[in-house]
């Protein structure tokens, strides 16, 4: 059995492993959980929100748990970037694998920020990953600048870009 991976929206305007949408006030999670469904999670505690790191409107972030497979790659389609998106990050602490199709749909994702103006950025890609997008020439596509070890470095990083 195969496990599908789950694409998060982490953040809108914020960031700390929870997510917000602001366009609910900054008061819901947005959860990718299969690729017909969402599910909300209302997590605007007092306590959630004084750990929760303000991000500027052009940032977005998602989260990508669980190895990337064949027809499991399909979900990174489903990553959404807004007009007013300058850097889109790619956390993805939690995939400890990446194949070909996997490739190809980052790819395509690349191209279509390319093509919006969107800086791709990588937090904390794991070997095995790591691996095929250095074999594959997907480091030297994206930029190795653009790729961070950890999500505060990426979100560091993400800013310092859209301010230029």
């Amino acid at each position: 059995m195969h496990r599908v991976p789950e694409i998060c929206f982490c953040a809108f305007r914020r960031y700390s492993g929870y997510g917000s949408d602001c366009q609910n006030g900054g008061k819901y999670q947005k959860r990718r959980t299969h690729a017909d469904s969402w599910v909300y999670v209302d997590d605007d505690s007092p306590a959630v929100d004084e750990h929760l790191q303000k991000l500027p409107l052009e940032i977005r972030v998602y989260e990508i748990t669980g190895p990337l497979f064949f027809g499991a790659a399909d979900a990174i389609e489903h990553i959404v970037v807004k007009d007013f998106t300058k850097c889109l990050v790619l956390r993805m602490r939690s995939v400890p694998a990446i194949d070909s199709t996997a490739m190809n749909a980052l790819q395509n994702l690349t191209k279509l920020c390319e093509s919006k103006g969107i800086t791709l950025v990588f937090s904390h890609v794991n070997e095995q990953p790591m691996k095929v997008m250095k074999k594959s020439g997907f480091v030297d596509l994206v930029g190795e600048e653009n790729f961070c070890s950890n999500i505060s470095d990426a979100l560091k990083h993400a800013e310092e870009l859209i301010s230029r």
